[in-house]
């Protein structure tokens, strides 16, 4: 409610045909430089420009006021609970999973669970790409195993570096866990600076999880990769089936486990931020107001619409100013 020349009036829509505002006599009054309530000198376009420069500015600083958003905020609505999520499906699924959150209920494996883990992992697209990228290497610097550099070559690369990975994971991810007593999936840390979950990460290699939950040396995957390595004499070229190619591959091999420990440590955040959609936080929501609205949140409105008024002819607010003191 505002006050035209001291009658009560409710405000209209501005852009309404009815407006009082956009009446000929209303807008000839703003366009005449002599007139007072029109501004001196200042020409209509200018003027209709700078108040909805202004209006618009009045509303950016009303809504972002964090007062007046919790005041007038409506409630979010309880989340529903997706009950898929809790089925013996789901929980079965997520067993399989190489990677484990903070505080995630996550079922254990059994040693036949284990055994099994690796041919799961053989079934994801990241358990392929280490294969694709280390024969490619290989055949562009011509390294062992030595092949030579022709397109038949790089075949029989891709082979071995396909047999070379899988017995990688069967000792590492599945025989040796079983025995042993170790959890082969990785846990994320998924909180602190980017530096320390990147050592955290690289440390895995040398840091496993027990059945029991404690932590410990990683046998599992320190001795498997190291049976996997030796296991190449036995499907290698002879001119690389040699102790220097053994350790060469067991060094790089141990690299590449660090790597995949810190793509499961950062992928599911960049996964997270470009390709899911995220929930609006409440401060930013779309802002339902109440009825009747609180006295603070309609001062600021009765001012923005004084001054949106003002940039079409000078209609007073009397009850609540912009230059009321």
């Amino acid at each position: 409610m505002i006050l035209v020349h001291g009658v009560p009036k409710p405000l209209p829509f501005i852009g309404h045909a009815s407006s009082p505002l956009l009446k000929p006599s209303n807008l000839n009054e703003c366009r005449d430089p002599n007139n007072a309530r029109g501004g001196k000198g200042v020409s209509y376009p200018m003027r209709l420009r700078s108040t909805f420069l202004g209006a618009s500015f009045l509303l950016l600083a009303l809504f972002s006021m964090p007062g007046f958003s919790q005041q007038n905020a409506m409630p979010d609505a309880p989340k529903p609970v997706d009950p898929s999520v809790n089925t013996p499906a789901a929980v079965e699924k997520r067993k399989w999973s190489g990677v484990v959150e903070p505080g995630e209920t996550i079922p254990s494996l059994s040693a036949k669970s284990k055994l099994l883990f690796p041919l799961h992992e053989e079934l994801t697209w990241t358990a392929w790409f280490p294969t694709f990228f280390s024969s490619g290497w290989q055949q562009l610097r011509d390294t062992a195993p030595r092949y030579g550099v022709d397109s038949g070559a790089y075949g029989q690369r891709l082979g071995a570096a396909a047999i070379r990975d899988l017995s990688m994971r069967t000792f590492s991810d599945g025989v040796l866990p079983a025995l042993l007593h170790e959890d082969p999936r990785y846990y994320r840390k998924a909180d602190g600076t980017i530096v320390h979950r990147g050592l955290y990460a690289a440390s895995r290699v040398f840091v496993g999880q027990r059945d029991s939950g404690k932590g410990g040396f990683n046998t599992s995957v320190i001795l498997g990769h190291g049976m996997a390595s030796a296991l190449t004499m036995a499907y290698y070229p002879d001119k690389s089936s040699n102790a220097t190619t053994v350790f060469t591959t067991f060094g790089f091999s141990l690299l590449g486990e660090a790597g995949g420990d810190l793509w499961s440590e950062f992928w599911p955040d960049v996964r997270d931020k470009f390709f899911r959609r995220h929930v609006s936080s409440p401060e930013f929501s779309v802002i339902m107001f109440r009825s009747p609205p609180e006295r603070s949140a309609s001062r600021y409105v009765q001012s923005i619409c004084s001054l949106v008024t003002t940039g079409w002819c000078t209609v007073e607010d009397r009850a609540y100013s912009i230059d009321r003191r």
